[in-house]
């Protein structure tokens, strides 16, 4: 250093001299910025990457559109249940007249009349509707002719002697052809109403299938 500058001045890393001006303090030391820590948890991992990231909502979950489309699913159900409770019913009766040979006089004409007021109910209330929104063309005269040859098997039933070989046959029959139309009505006919009419006339069209099957079911089968 040259004794003439003083101990003021110093040189740049370049080679030329710095001169202060006079009476200005020293410059401080330079000394390097330490970088912050980097935070933890969550949200720090979210601000260095994208490598962790909130869970997704499931679609619907916790939101006014998921519980309304629950609601509107629980009024479907409900209005229904009157419907699908009768079909279970009528297969139990079936079931009941296969199995208890002695007691089947008895439980033909219970049968009989909880199919006949099935079928009456169905079609007054059910199949009028059907008729100007099926999806499936030809289904209402599939059903009322399927209507007309269980009634007919309920009638040659009646007539034959329920201990023989003749009313097991008729009863086979009865048994198939009454489940295939309970279940087109549970696999085609229902659907078809839940998508054409809205939650509130399907709970209409259920309760009056369910009073009209109990008013015919009372007159066939009185006390």
């Amino acid at each position: 250093m040259d004794p003439e500058l003083g101990p003021a001045h110093r040189r740049t890393e370049q080679g030329q001299r710095h001169h202060p001006r006079p009476g200005a303090a020293p410059h401080p030391p330079l000394t390097r910025r330490r970088a912050p820590a980097p935070r933890t948890g969550p949200r720090g991992a979210a601000r260095r990457s994208h490598a962790w990231r909130r869970p997704e909502r499931a679609a619907g979950e916790h939101t006014g559109h998921a519980r309304t489309g629950r609601r509107r699913a629980d009024i479907t159900d409900d209005a229904l249940a009157p419907i699908r409770a009768d079909n279970g019913e009528l297969a139990a009766a079936l079931t009941r007249l296969g199995r208890d040979r002695p007691a089947r006089p008895e439980l033909l004409d219970d049968l009989a009349a909880r199919v006949v007021a099935h079928l009456c109910a169905a079609e007054s209330e059910l199949d009028r509707v059907l008729a100007r929104e099926a999806a499936e063309p030809g289904i209402l005269h599939r059903r009322n002719a399927a209507r007309r040859h269980i009634e007919q098997l309920l009638s040659r039933l009646k007539a034959v002697d329920p201990a023989g070989r003749r009313f097991a046959e008729l009863l086979r029959r009865l048994t198939a052809d009454l489940r295939a139309h309970l279940a087109e009505e549970e696999e085609i006919v229902l659907p078809d109403l839940r998508s054409a009419v809205g939650p509130e006339r399907l709970a209409e069209l259920g309760a009056a299938f369910e009073r009209r099957r109990r008013a015919e079911f009372a007159h066939l089968r009185p006390g």
